[in-house]
């Protein structure tokens, strides 16, 4: 039996994004996760400083966190969502649970 893992990912955004336009876009990337096998729940949420982003999603194994963002620069790289995150700011991380 597999063990869930949260998948824990900070990130910055780019300079000149517009925090309304990012937040209005989360839900594309919401409705990316929920039809992924092994999604169990996400979490988004601005640090208390408002300069980075906490991202956390509840999968159902390590596994299934990994083939899903394998997949979300394929399916969503050109999504506002996606475009407004700086790469060199991303950190993530996998926790079991």
């Amino acid at each position: 039996m597999s063990t869930p893992v949260h998948e824990i990912v900070i990130f910055g955004l780019k300079p000149g994004v517009d925090r309304a336009a990012f937040v209005a876009a989360i839900p594309e990337s919401e409705a990316f996760l929920r039809r992924q096998e092994g999604f169990i729940s996400r979490t988004i949420l601005p640090e208390v400083d408002g300069a980075r982003w906490v991202d956390l999603v509840l999968w159902e194994s390590a596994e299934a966190a990994h083939a899903a963002f394998e997949r979300f620069g394929q399916e969503l790289g050109s999504c506002l969502f996606a475009q407004a995150i700086d790469d060199a700011s991303v950190v993530a991380l996998r926790a079991r649970v």
